[in-house]
């Protein structure tokens, strides 16, 4: 089971978002240090989208993660639209709707019939976790939403002999708020193809180059928080790693994945894809595979989880991922 995306940064959200806020009344300050800013008002439309990659073939279930602080929407003026989940295609296999505040969900199977619950909820104001499962194991499509690990709302519809796993995420933000300047705050965005219930996302920050050095002497091009910088690399076999500021373990929690992830734009021609790697005690254990973001759009966030740590096959500890070196080889 795999975690595909794990992100808190801004710059990992498209569509039209506010910047970030530090203020801990909107976010979890125990695992990140800020919330992204969604405008959430009454009578407009502000979308924020987040894509990532599930595989048809192999994946059975699409679970999305998050935290979010909302504004009032139990209010006879929210009729908007709350969120939706796409497949590449740009079908829609979850959808959703406000009427006078009421959430009414609709999941939708591979043949695109869908089915919605007969009875609307009010979403909590404020701040909590979210964990959304849409699943179809061939006889059922299953849509699933947790809030604060509690079911929430469940919908099924029968499978269809097509098979489709949604893979853009979208906060619609369409009337979603009760007010002219409501906002919402999202935070600890994780995806992944199994139970993401009970988790949380810290992010690490490099902190020096490591052991390789190919593309760059500084981390400066990737810790700035501009686009427009970055590493460059034009040859296979160039590979970059990077220390990290430290890491400390909160307590009764432990370590579920250890994911190092990249931001690539690739161009027309050259090397097309990398491969991550972590270096222990002076060895390098790679990812099993090569990766590169969609080949259409020829950019986006890609990474490997670790689930134990491939020096010892053990669960990871705090120590040892203060301690960890990360980073990729250019690959054809």
């Amino acid at each position: 089971m795999t975690i595909y995306l794990a992100t808190n940064n801004v710059n990992d959200f498209g569509g039209i978002t506010d910047g970030v806020t530090v203020d801990t009344s909107f976010f979890d300050s125990t695992y990140v240090d800020s919330a992204v800013i969604m405008k959430s008002r009454n009578g407009g439309g502000f979308p924020v989208i987040m894509g990532h990659p599930f595989s048809t073939a192999s994946d059975s279930q699409a679970w999305v993660h998050f935290d979010l602080h909302m504004p009032i929407t139990n209010s006879s003026v929210v009729d908007g639209s709350f969120m939706t989940w796409l497949d590449t295609d740009g079908n829609r296999l979850l959808a959703s709707s406000f009427i006078n505040g009421n959430i009414i969900l609709t999941v939708y199977n591979g043949a695109i019939a869908s089915t919605s619950n007969g009875t609307g909820f009010f979403l909590p104001q404020g701040l909590a976790t979210y964990d959304i499962l849409y699943e179809d194991d061939g006889v059922d499509v299953n849509l699933s939403v947790y809030i604060d690990g509690v079911l929430f709302i469940g919908v099924t519809r029968t499978a269809a002999v097509t098979k489709r796993i949604p893979s853009v995420f979208v906060w619609d933000n369409i009337d979603s708020g009760s007010g002219s300047s409501d906002f919402a705050y999202v935070s600890q965005v994780i995806m992944a193809n199994e139970s993401t219930i009970g988790m949380k996302l810290q992010s690490i920050s490099p902190n020096a180059i490591g052991n390789y050095s190919d593309l760059s002497a500084t981390v400066t091009e990737v810790t700035d928080g501009i686009q427009t910088t970055g590493w460059i690399g034009d040859t296979a076999a160039q590979k970059q790693s990077f220390t990290t500021t430290g890491y400390s373990l909160p307590a009764t929690r432990i370590v579920h994945s250890v994911l190092p992830e990249f931001e690539l734009r690739f161009g027309a021609t050259g090397p097309q894809n990398i491969r991550p790697f972590v270096r222990i005690g002076g060895v390098d254990y790679t990812a099993p595979a090569d990766l590169q973001p969609d080949n259409r759009t020829k950019r986006g966030l890609v990474g490997y989880a670790w689930t134990t740590n491939p020096a010892t096959a053990l669960p990871w500890t705090g120590t040892e991922i203060a301690a960890l070196e990360a980073g990729y080889e250019v690959k054809t």
